[in-house]
């Protein structure tokens, strides 16, 4: 189909066309910030829809890497975030030790981490592609067992 022009020649997206690209309605300035606590207080504000408990969470998941992110690159732009970035990030919640020399997140707790980051890191490469591709689309998570 084809865009028909309004008045004042602006071009106006069809309904049809609108269902086919599910970001058609979202739109993002050149120049808005590009960091990533940017996008998560996006994130929150127009796709989180869980309790305020769940959100908390989420938010602590985020700030996590977040700040790991600002530890090993100097800063948190969206571009700064590679599939190796992520991978070392997985890494680092894995061996991450308490003073008292155990593991600092058990297993269950990295999962709920990295589920988080790869559902936020899912929704910012669908509004604004990162350069090397969806920084967690490769990282596979091992499915929680029932612990019987």
């Amino acid at each position: 189909m084809r865009e028909q022009m309004a008045p004042k020649d602006r071009p106006v997206i069809n309904q049809k066309k609108i269902g086919n690209n599910p970001t058609a309605l979202i739109r993002l300035a050149d120049d808005f910030p590009d960091d990533l606590t940017w996008w998560v207080d996006q994130y929150f504000q127009f796709e989180v829809t869980t309790s305020p408990a769940s959100q908390k969470v989420q938010r602590r998941d985020l700030a996590l890497f977040l700040r790991y992110l600002s530890a090993a690159e100097g800063h948190d732009q969206r571009a700064a975030w590679t599939p190796r970035l992520s991978r070392a990030f997985h890494l680092h919640v894995q061996r991450a030790l308490t003073p008292q020399g155990t593991r600092t997140w058990s297993d269950k707790t990295i999962l709920r981490i990295m589920a988080h980051l790869k559902t936020f890191a899912k929704w910012v490469h669908k509004l604004r592609p990162f350069p090397l591709g969806n920084p967690m689309a490769t990282l596979t998570l091992p499915a929680v067992g029932t612990g019987l």
